[in-house]
This record gives structure tokens, sequence and C-alpha cells, in this order.
């Protein structure tokens, strides 16, 4: 026990020894002047940058180097020929040559149709009687279309709104159609044993085209349902 007392004063007494002899050697060396090195060095620079400088500045110095005449420039010559111009040039050069006057183009006249005996007898079998009393004009049979040499007869087409055997019948139904707009006809039919018949026909027409638009608004009145269209022999 009093061995291991005598060892921890023993440390404590070497641990104060280094304390007291680290702050000695710090204080000398805190005492010590640093030398005065540095001054001479600030002041002998700028002697050092003058000389630099005044090396530099006689080296860049400029030398002057003697003026060289200039060469004169050559002017080309101007020549009093006259310039020759090619065939080629020229015609190239030169407007293009005017158009050809326009002919006046020639009208002929048209040639009215010619009216054949057909269309004249169905169109007079259709005209109004003049009077409102006078019964219309009846014929008998189809008209027979009349061949002609060298010309080929078109066919036309009618359509048949309506068959009777009395006269007064016929007149009612031909009177209602051109009512409504379309031109129509009475025609006769002998059928023998049947007797003789009153047909009511609306047209001609050109083209079966033409009659079969017209079928259409005379089928939508009343009592025309059953209409059609007739081909012209």
């Amino acid at each position: 026990m009093n061995s291991r007392l005598v060892q921890i004063l023993c440390l404590i007494t070497g641990v104060f020894l280094l304390s007291l002899g680290a702050g000695l050697i710090g204080g000398r060396i805190s005492s010590q002047k640093p030398v005065d090195s540095i001054p001479p060095l600030a002041a002998e620079e700028p002697a050092a940058k003058e000389g630099v400088g005044a090396h530099v500045a006689e080296d860049e110095a400029p030398v002057e180097q003697p003026l060289q005449p200039l060469e004169p420039v050559g002017i080309p010559e101007i020549s009093d020929a006259p310039i020759e111009v090619s065939s080629s040039s020229s015609s190239s050069s030169s407007s293009p040559p005017p158009p050809p006057p326009m002919k006046r183009p020639i009208f002929s006249q048209p040639v009215p149709p010619a009216v054949s005996p057909l269309d004249s007898r169905v169109s007079a079998s259709m005209k109004e009687p003049s009077a409102p009393g006078e019964n219309a004009i009846i014929t008998r049979g189809l008209p027979l279309p009349v061949k002609e040499v060298g010309r080929q007869v078109e066919k036309r087409y009618v359509i048949q709104v309506h068959s009777t055997t009395t006269r007064a019948d016929a007149s009612e139904a031909r009177n209602e159609m051109i009512g409504a707009g379309f031109p129509a006809g009475i025609f006769e039919a002998d059928l023998g044993e049947r007797g003789l018949w009153y047909r009511i026909y609306v047209g001609p027409y050109d083209s079966e085209y033409e009659a079969q638009i017209q079928l259409e608004s005379i089928r939508e009145m009343a009592g025309y349902g059953s209409s059609f269209i007739k081909a012209l022999d």
C-alpha cells in the first residue's frame, strides 16, 4: 500500500516538472526577435522592376524603315475600233415575229328541225277546242308514221291514261289532264266486235325516260294509277 502511494506521488511530480519545463521553453522562443530580412528585399524590388521595365522598353522601341515608292497601276487602253456583233446574237436579241392575224370565225346559221308528218298530226289532234262547248278533235286509230327514203324515223312515246266507250267520259278525262298541265288528246280505236273505243293519250315524248318521269306524276292523280307508256309505231 505504501509503495503504491509512492508511485503516484512520483508520477504527479514528473508531470509537474514536464509542464514547468515546457513553459520555460515557450517563453524563450516568444521573447526572441524575428530576423529583419524582409525590408531590404522590399526596398530592392522597385529597382529590379525599373531595370526590367527599362530593358523591355529598349527592346520594344520601333525600328524606322525607309519608305519605298509605290508602283504605278496600269490603266487599260481603250480602243476606238467599233465592236462587232455576230448575226446570231442580233437575231436572238431581236423581238419575235408578230403572230399571224386570226381569221374571223364563220358561224353557220342553225337549220330548223324538220317537222315530220307524224308530229304535225299528233299536235293537231291534241289542240284544245276553240269554244267551250266544242268537242275535242277525234281521230280514228293511232297516227301512222310516214317512212321517207334515206331518213330514219325516231320512235316516240305516249302515255295512255284512260280508255272508254263514251265520248263524254273521254272528253272529261282529256280536260282533266290539260288542267293538270299535260298535253292530252283523244284517239278512236275500232276493236271490231268490242266496238269503238276512245283512248286518251298524253304526249308525245322524244324518249321513254322523259315519258317515265311524266308517268310518275300522272299516277299520283286520283283515278289514273293504271296509266302506262306506249310506243308509237
